[in-house]
């Protein structure tokens, strides 16, 4: 079964298991699966409601990882 965990903030172990994940997705298909402005919010948050979602199986591996954060080019209100 997998399940989910909201992470907020993303503490250090759990960057450890984003960071896996990564980089064993990258070395499957050759492409890396979060952006430079992930890594920069993972590294210095944006915003205090930066968050991440990171799914896990039943022996606690990492098996998905989905970051929000506030983006640093918003488009005033219309």
């Amino acid at each position: 079964m997998i399940q989910t965990r909201v992470l907020h903030p993303v503490a250090p172990g759990d960057l450890v298991a984003v960071t896996r994940l990564h980089d064993e997705a990258e070395a499957v298909d050759g492409h890396a699966s979060l952006g430079e402005a992930v890594w920069r919010d993972l590294d210095r948050p944006v915003d205090e409601r930066s968050a991440g979602v990171l799914a896990v199986d039943d022996t606690e591996r990492a098996v998905g990882y989905a970051h929000v954060f506030r983006s640093d080019n918003e488009s005033p209100p219309h």
